[in-house]
């Protein structure tokens, strides 16, 4: 795993990373709910052990929510065929996060399905995180 942030940041800006539709729902969730409370950070606007988490807290509390899909994330359904790297992996993504200090929530694509048990799944994420 490359820790430079000047690299990541290139790299991220280079590939126009935006929301994508899964971010782009979890973001409305989030202002909506949770207004003030969490920035879209996945365009490498923080990098943390060098990795981009997807959402950062900007209200004190050292969180982060990633938004996992089936094609990138999961074990069983791995991009071209090779096994996944371990900070690819959600255990792997929250140890990262851990070794810094952080906090670290996966929300799985298909849990969007239910935005209302999003929302209680992130509240129940965040008064542990205290």
């Amino acid at each position: 795993l490359r820790q430079d942030p000047a690299f990541i940041k290139a790299m991220l800006q280079g590939l126009n990373a935006k929301p994508n539709r899964p971010e782009t729902l979890l973001k409305g969730l989030l202002d909506s709910h949770m207004p003030g409370q969490w920035e879209y950070t996945g365009d490498g606007t923080v990098i943390l052990g060098g990795l981009a988490p997807d959402f950062t807290n900007v209200n004190g509390r050292k969180a982060v929510i990633e938004v996992f899909g089936e094609y990138w994330h999961s074990p069983r359904t791995t991009k071209h065929n090779r096994p996944l790297a371990w900070h690819q992996t959600e255990p792997g993504r929250v140890s990262v996060y851990s070794s810094l200090g952080f906090h670290c929530l996966v929300i799985w694509v298909k849990e969007l399905d239910d935005p209302k048990a999003v929302v209680e799944k992130i509240e129940s994420f965040m008064e542990g995180a205290k």
